[in-house]
């Protein structure tokens, strides 16, 4: 897969696009970035077309997200079409409107995985979360069916304030049900930059316990491993910062393009022009993609860059700037850090350090046309 990823980037070949089929949701969760509208919704004939046209243009994975998928009557169908074309599919759902009938006929058309968004072990946590009571014991249930139809399941989970502390019984739940678990620690402000969501990413102690984690220390200390061998090699300024416009794009319900879900900015409206116009030609997504972590001027001179994960979407949504650090990248980096020195919690006094430490300051300002 990273040969493929590194082929289809040199090439400018959209690998992977995440196709969001409908803004609508059936449940208003807390934390969700994304702002709801009442405009026309792409249609299946127009979905139908776009799935076409990224076929043509490369694309073998094809994940269809919302809101939430199984609002739209003809999720089925465009899940059928889009097999038909023999793209690699897969569902990202909050599994309320999931029972056994859809489990089956996601297992008969040949879903790669389904990404079932989970919000706690418990319907206490999972239900404050969605504001919907009873929606923990329906999203068990899909994942339950899902798993009897033999569907790989992706229980997918954001970790905030108000379930980090539970950790070990995500997990746990998980295993259970006898699923992935794929935690984020990353809470992004929503798309028309509004930071209230901002006040549910996790405390400094609780964001160190969850990195001292053993499954997940060891996983980073590799990965920062990695990184810190590009750095010395001098690879890693050349690098692109991810691989939005490179090899992945976002399509949203009004079908325009997009260089991610995370970084709303428009390289055109699929309702007006061929993808293939869009992809090679836009403006707006061949600046994203020029982009190279040598060229952002506050990180590439910061020490904590191997242990970064940094977001263009939250730098540029959060700063305006397309170029700038991330403050909660830069926060989480520092906190990684101390974790991986102290091979666990650091003390008290070392998270006051970092709690009076100046974060990296601002980059020059850039430009480009967002969502009106």
């Amino acid at each position: 897969m990273a040969r493929l990823g590194t082929l289809a980037t040199r090439h400018q070949i959209p690998l992977g696009v995440l196709f969001q089929i409908t803004n609508r949701c059936n449940l208003d969760c807390i934390h969700c970035y994304q702002v709801r509208d009442e405009e026309r919704e792409l249609s299946f004939e127009e979905i139908a077309r776009i799935l076409g046209e990224l076929r043509e243009a490369g694309t073998l994975f094809v994940s269809l997200t919302g809101g939430e998928p199984f609002v739209r009557d003809d999720l089925r169908a465009i899940v059928e079409e889009a097999r038909r074309l023999r793209f690699v599919v897969s569902i990202k759902t909050n599994g309320v409107l999931v029972g056994p009938d859809e489990a089956d006929w996601i297992s008969g058309a040949g879903v790669s995985e389904v990404h079932v968004s989970v919000y706690g072990p418990d319907a206490a946590q999972h239900d404050r979360t969605t504001k919907r009571r009873g929606s923990f014991s329906e999203t068990v249930a899909a994942i339950e069916a899902l798993r009897a139809a033999d569907v790989h399941v992706q229980m997918s989970v954001p970790l905030m304030r108000t379930n980090v502390a539970q950790f070990d019984e995500i997990l746990a739940l998980a295993r259970r049900l006898g699923c992935r678990p794929a935690v984020e620690p990353q809470i992004s402000v929503k798309e028309d930059c509004n930071r209230g969501v901002a006040r549910l990413r996790s405390g400094d102690l609780d964001l160190a316990r969850f990195f001292a984690h053993p499954e997940v220390m060891r996983r980073q200390r590799e990965e920062t491993e990695r990184r810190m061998e590009l750095a010395k090699s001098g690879d890693l300024l050349s690098a692109h910062p991810c691989s939005s416009c490179h090899s992945f794009c976002h399509i949203d319900h009004l079908g325009r393009v997009r260089a991610c879900n995370a970084l709303p900015i428009v390289g055109g409206s699929l309702r007006e022009m061929s993808f293939e116009k869009i992809w090679r030609e836009s403006e707006a997504l061949d600046r994203v993609r020029r982009v190279r972590v040598g060229d952002l001027p506050i990180c590439r001179e910061c020490n904590l860059i191997a242990y970064c994960t940094r977001c263009q979407g939250d730098a540029f949504l959060e700063e305006g700037d397309l170029l700038a650090p991330s403050p909660d990248a830069c926060r989480r980096a520092a906190l990684l850090r101390a974790v991986l020195d102290a091979s666990g919690v650091p003390d008290e006094a070392a998270l006051q350090a970092l709690r009076g430490a100046p974060l990296p300051g601002r980059a020059t300002r850039v430009r480009l046309p967002v969502l009106s």
